[in-house]
């Protein structure tokens, strides 16, 4: 069997592509698959889908490849299944964000008939933190101009309604370094112009945040829902603790406490990787694929697939073709070095925000963006 990867790079994750083939590689190990031929090809930050096209031509007919997997974006998935569907062959996906919801080609056969994707469920992860914020009332969402180039910011708006609120304001951050500024969000905290934060903030874009609230004028205390990967714990790690109560939602977390995840840190740290959220998703992929290459000619059986993994079991919808597992309502505390950390509690089920999403139907429009989230 031979498994083709579409590698990206990222400038925000800059180990992405190592923790996406050490994870695979472990996880292929753990199904007993490590006889397993991969073969890989870069495709940079995955913006150019005819550029993707032809990297993934390459492995399925240069190389043979029985399965393709990679990180790419929706859009890039889309495009790429017609291929798919006439090479009779799986591409999985690697998800980070989950924008199952947003529109796709018309087609004589429906795309996604082969192509799955395998998600962190970022936007689901955003619905809730709407919902729970909009409790206190309106709701301000402040994020990176980056972030909210994707549906998650629209996820957290759709949480805030099925919360019985509105947005107070929508506070967006500039995407470089030296311009950044949360002037937008002080604005909006003097007017009173939401009860609470929601924050989506990615990597050293999450740092600034940090650092620029609590350098922000003296105002009163709105209680902070992070973003998923606001809350990354990597990211955390980096964050002197100043501001407390931060909570949210997150996929995965290296303290939770089950014989699976030990199991996949152990792995990781044998091949001298650190292990995340991004080697995680890598690794799960390998139980997918175990139930496709077990037979080649029945490729809709993924759809009403499920396994267990280090965060819990996972199910694939068979109405979206996205894995949906528990998220963990998780709260920032302080570290024993002063930094902050993630302390997870209790397992949350993502059937609200995926029925409420699909019941506003398909979004055709939206940001122009080919990135994969991460990918930039």
């Amino acid at each position: 069997m031979t498994i083709g990867l579409l590698l990206p790079q990222s400038s925000l994750y800059p180990t992405l592509p190592f923790d996406l083939v050490e994870g695979l590689r472990a996880g292929l190990d753990e199904v007993s698959l490590a006889d397993t031929k991969l073969v890989l090809e870069g495709i940079d930050y995955g913006t150019n889908p005819a550029n993707v096209q032809t990297k993934a031509q390459k492995l399925l007919l240069q190389e043979g490849a029985d399965v393709v997997v990679g990180m790419v974006s929706k859009r890039v998935g889309d495009a790429l299944a017609p291929m798919f569907a006439t090479a009779n062959r799986l591409l999985l996906v690697l998800d980070v964000i989950g924008e199952f919801f947003s529109g796709q080609p018309s087609a004589s056969e429906a795309p996604t008939s082969h192509v799955y994707y395998h998600s962190l469920q970022t936007c689901a992860g955003t619905w809730l933190a709407g919902r729970d914020a909009a409790a206190l009332g309106p709701v301000i969402q402040t994020a990176s101009y980056y972030d909210s180039g994707y549906l998650q910011g629209y996820a957290v708006s759709q949480g805030v309604a099925a919360g019985g609120s509105t947005m107070g304001q929508w506070a967006i951050s500039p995407l470089k370094t030296a311009d950044f500024t949360l002037a937008q969000l002080q604005t909006g905290l003097e007017q009173d112009a939401g009860n609470s934060i929601v924050a989506l903030y990615t990597a050293d874009m999450a740092e600034q945040f940090f650092a620029g609230y609590v350098a922000l004028p003296p105002h009163r205390d709105v209680p902070i829902w992070g973003g998923p990967l606001l809350l990354e714990e990597q990211t955390l790690a980096k964050v002197p603790y100043q501001t407390e109560g931060i909570r949210g939602y997150v996929a995965w977390s290296q303290t939770l406490d089950n014989p699976l995840n030990q199991r996949f840190q152990e792995a990781l740290r044998r091949r001298g990787r650190h292990p995340n959220l991004f080697s995680l998703l890598a690794y799960e992929a390998a139980s997918i694929l175990l139930t496709y290459l077990a037979d080649l000619s029945a490729i809709d059986q993924l759809a009403t697939s499920s396994f267990d993994s280090p965060r819990g079991t996972i199910t694939m919808n068979a109405t979206t073709h996205y894995t949906s597992g528990p998220l963990y309502e998780a709260t920032v505390l302080a570290s024993d070095t002063g930094h902050c950390r993630l302390h997870p509690g209790a397992p949350v089920s993502t059937n609200d925000p995926i029925d409420h999403l699909l019941a506003q139907g398909q979004l055709n429009t939206y940001a122009n963006w080919f990135n994969t989230y991460l990918c930039i």
